[in-house]
């Protein structure tokens, strides 16, 4: 197991043993030369909780990079982490779809969690 530490916003910096599952980055998603982005990286520690690692990235003068980090018990809590607000509810990105996507190839746990079945 390697050793991650991930910066936080406001909090004290989140060191772990675990692997990376997926990393997805959305500076291409509209085309070449995006001024800002998210990158959204999926890591498993070594004692099964997942860490959802959101980093809001900005090329703009003035504004600063911005570090989240969600600790999820379980698959569905990682996609709760990964669920926006917005005017008519919550919904989840592309771009988290496509990490959880990822992601699912390393960890069987994680196939399904972005399906509702009906």
């Amino acid at each position: 197991m390697k050793e991650f530490i991930l910066k936080r916003d406001g909090e004290k910096d989140l060191r772990f043993k675990g692997e990376e599952l997926a990393w997805v980055t959305g500076q291409t998603v509209d085309g070449p030369g995006q001024n800002r982005w998210n990158e959204l990286t999926l890591y498993k520690a070594e004692n099964g909780k997942y860490i959802v690692y959101d980093v809001y990235r900005t090329q703009w003068q003035g504004e600063n990079d911005c570090y989240r980090v969600t600790v999820c018990d379980n698959p569905e809590a990682v996609f709760e982490a990964l669920e926006q607000e917005g005017p008519e509810g919550s919904f989840i990105t592309d771009l988290a779809k496509d990490l959880i996507d990822m992601a699912a190839k390393q960890d069987e746990k994680l196939k399904g969690i972005a399906i509702e079945d009906l």
